[in-house]
């Protein structure tokens, strides 16, 4: 089964991911400008609690906005290019909740096995999300999901 979410590189501090849905595949780039797989990351799990998340993925120059919508176990991903203002979305689509928590968390799982902890740091920048992890597991696991008002 293919992934809707994977991180593709991490190199010399720049991430690659690429997102996917039935009809549109996007790749999307941050910098290391600031933490982004972390950020990332705590903005899916912190989904059990809350109803809606962003996220920023700086560039040089730029930044791709990542917004998080989710009603039970259905999750909207929108990405918006914040130098591309007043237009459409560069990709936006609907997910299982769980089902993408699941396959950031095993993309994560991937790198780290690939490339080792010390390698991430190395290439990153930051040191591996382990605390961002932790929270995404416990996000895939629970049953609960956010109250709406």
């Amino acid at each position: 089964m293919t992934r809707s979410f994977t991180f593709t590189k991490v190199h010399v501090g720049w991430v690659s991911a690429e997102i996917k849905s039935a009809s549109d595949v996007q790749i999307v780039t941050a910098s290391y400008l600031s933490d982004a797989i972390r950020d990332f990351a705590d903005a899916l799990a912190s989904l059990v609690t809350t109803p809606t998340a962003t996220c920023g993925w700086q560039q040089e120059p730029g930044e791709f906005e990542w917004h998080f919508n989710r009603s039970d176990d259905s999750l909207i991903v929108t990405i918006c290019d914040s130098l591309r203002r007043n237009e459409q979305p560069l990709f936006q689509c609907s997910f299982h909740y769980r089902s993408f928590c699941r396959d950031v968390l095993d993309s994560l799982c991937d790198l780290r096995n690939t490339l080792g902890l010390a390698g991430f740091e190395k290439e990153w920048g930051y040191p591996f999300p382990t605390e961002a992890s932790r929270k995404l597991e416990n996000a895939v696991t629970s049953d609960s999901a956010p109250q709406t008002a």
